[in-house]
């Protein structure tokens, strides 16, 4: 399991709808919306894929779907949410 952070453009595709179809996808094993625009998910897929998915949901929109790399990856959040990209787990 890896941990992705997918940022997309808001007027195309609001938090609610992404997530609602998020919800419905087996490759999405875990999902965590802390930001707007912005969801961080878990899956056994990969960054192509996870693309290829929300790219037939929404063919307009623009996003990007990135792989967390702890070694690579700062900022300030908090513990949970620390917790749940350094530790990917299914729901």
């Amino acid at each position: 399991m890896k941990a992705y952070i997918i940022s997309f453009y808001q007027q195309e595709v609001s938090d609610d709808e992404l997530i609602k179809f998020l919800d419905t996808q087996d490759e999405v094993l875990n999902w965590r919306n802390e930001f707007p625009n912005t969801v961080f998910v878990v899956s056994d897929d990969n960054a192509e894929s996870l693309t290829e998915l929300i790219a037939e949901e929404f063919p307009q929109s623009s996003f990007i779907v990135a792989e967390y790399v702890r070694h690579n990856s700062n900022g300030l959040l908090d513990e949970e949410t620390w917790d749940f990209l350094n530790k990917p787990e299914e729901a």
